[in-house]
């Protein structure tokens, strides 16, 4: 079956049409789909993102991250946030290491958001309250240009444009 709203290339202009043959059914029928975008979609998208994610950074950064939520908002797949534990003053810069971890663990993600231990990363309430207290986007965006995301990214020019990491100020505090 070619794809046709074209995301995956051009749409098949020799598929335009569909015959039906025969339709059929059977008595009782169980039927079980997910229709998206809805909440339960979102969840079967987020959990195998979140644990790509989790899996690949705690190899790599033992301890560094404690939890990854890919947003709702982002339908489980373009936006991670991730919570990032920093026991000393060296730690510093490596949750922009996680972040880009996060960009190869699941390279469909289009943003990754930082953020410390003491930020509720399931309440969107609690993570917009620590980047408008926390953050300072002249110096806290780190943009890698050319990196594509998610094929069924709305935007056209963002699956060669840009993905973005907003990461603490590195004055922010370590616990």
């Amino acid at each position: 079956m070619p794809e046709f709203p074209g995301y995956n290339g051009p749409a098949s202009h020799e598929c335009w049409l569909l015959k039906v043959k025969a339709v059929t059914h059977r008595k009782n029928p169980i039927m079980q789909t997910c229709i998206g975008p809805s909440e339960e979609h979102v969840n079967m998208a987020g959990i195998p993102t979140e644990a790509s994610i989790l899996g690949m950074i705690d190899k790599a950064l033992p301890g560094k991250v404690l939890n990854c939520y890919a947003h709702r908002s982002g339908g489980g797949k373009y936006m991670a946030i991730l919570q990032c534990r920093k026991t000393v003053h060296t730690d510093e810069g490596k949750q922009r290491q996680a972040a880009l971890l996060a960009f190869s663990a699941f390279p469909e993600l289009k943003h990754v958001i930082l953020v410390d231990e003491d930020v509720d990363i399931f309440d969107t309430n609690d993570v917009l309250w620590a980047m408008n207290t926390r953050f300072q986007g002249d110096v806290d965006i780190l943009t890698l240009p050319g990196v594509r995301c998610h094929p069924l990214d709305p935007r056209p020019c963002s699956r060669q444009r840009i993905s973005a990491v907003i990461s603490l100020p590195k004055n922010s505090r370590v616990n």
